[in-house]
């Protein structure tokens, strides 16, 4: 479980932009991004709580 207060997952764009965020539960286990309404690209997902950046994943969504 996740001990942080208020954790959150942000979503950012190749360019830098801010496309999505979302709270968590505290505790939970897991989150799902659904990326299908953004275009073809690169995109950095972070969690962040406590004011630090504790994971990030790159994710290529593809063309359809």
């Amino acid at each position: 479980p996740l001990p942080w207060r208020q954790p959150r997952l942000r979503v950012w764009d190749a360019r830098g932009q801010a496309v999505q965020q979302q709270t968590l539960a505290q505790g939970a286990m897991e989150a799902q991004v659904d990326l299908t309404d953004f275009p073809p690209g690169l995109y950095l997902i972070a969690l962040q709580a406590e004011g630090r950046v504790w994971q990030t994943e790159k994710v290529v969504r593809v063309g359809e």
